[in-house]
């Protein structure tokens, strides 16, 4: 199952989406201005407990721990053309 969690720039989540697509297939999400969309690694079900109460336990009781990545800019490589 792939989980999505849909979050600001402070961490907080406004929404998870999660299912299963075909071997191939997949979900688009469209975030509202202002948030971002994120995969989550590691979010596991338990067997037998409900996927939509898992969700809920999830959404009430954490948030994104690094909500905006940093990432650091260096320049290309240039190929050398003259030969």
């Amino acid at each position: 199952m792939k989980v999505y969690v849909q979050y600001d720039s402070e961490g907080t989540i406004h929404s998870l989406l999660f299912g299963d697509a075909p071997s191939g297939g997949g979900f688009g999400v469209v975030p509202k201005p202002g948030t971002f969309v994120a995969e989550v690694d590691g979010v596991e079900i338990p067997p037998g407990d409900s996927v939509m109460d898992s969700m809920r336990q999830i959404l009430q009781t954490h948030e994104v721990a690094r909500p905006f990545p940093r990432c650091t800019l260096k320049r290309r490589q240039v190929a050398d053309t003259k030969r």
